[in-house]
């Protein structure tokens, strides 16, 4: 399984960069596009790599062209069989997946999560949930100390509140 997180305003190369450099690849920048693919291609093979998660992939919407045809390589990438990829991000991601129709027709129905709901009592619980598992994860990352007992201390609702129900935003 390989996780990819992509920056604001990437563009087709960036992708294929930020995959090499999850390899480890010390070389992932020079040369050009189909080069970079072909050197992907040979890295999931490499690697055995089964499952290709690619992260803010809205932001992949920044510039598309004859040169820079995002959606194509994407597509030729999942009709050749090279990995199964998921792709997370915004509604705006929406737009890049609804220009090209071979892209689209190679994917499955988006997988939406809906904001929890304040006053439904299992949406509490798994927001609680989610934020003791992130304040954990925050204490074993050296972030905090110690855990600072949100639940205790009545902040859930004000977080709550702030993240809007989207857990994983606060």
């Amino acid at each position: 399984m390989l996780k990819v997180d992509l920056e604001r305003t990437a563009t087709l190369k960036k992708l294929l960069t930020s995959i090499l450099d999850q390899f480890g690849d010390p070389h992932s920048t020079p040369g050009n596009e189909l080069f970079l693919k072909r050197r992907v291609m040979a890295g999931v093979e490499r690697f055995g790599t089964e499952l290709l998660f690619v992260d803010e992939v809205q932001h992949l919407n920044y510039r598309s062209g004859p040169k820079n045809d995002v959606e194509d390589t994407l597509e030729g990438m999942l009709g050749a069989d090279v990995v199964p990829t998921v792709f997370l991000g915004t509604q705006d991601a929406g737009a890049l997946v609804g220009r090209n129709l071979q892209l689209n027709g190679r994917l499955l129905p988006p997988c939406d999560f809906e904001p929890l709901r304040a006053r439904v009592k299992e949406d509490q619980r798994v927001f609680a949930g989610f934020a003791a598992k992130l304040e954990k994860a925050i204490v074993e990352q050296g972030v905090l100390g110690e855990a600072s007992g949100l639940d205790a201390a009545g902040m859930l609702p004000a977080i709550f509140r702030v993240s809007k129900g989207v857990a994983g935003r606060s």
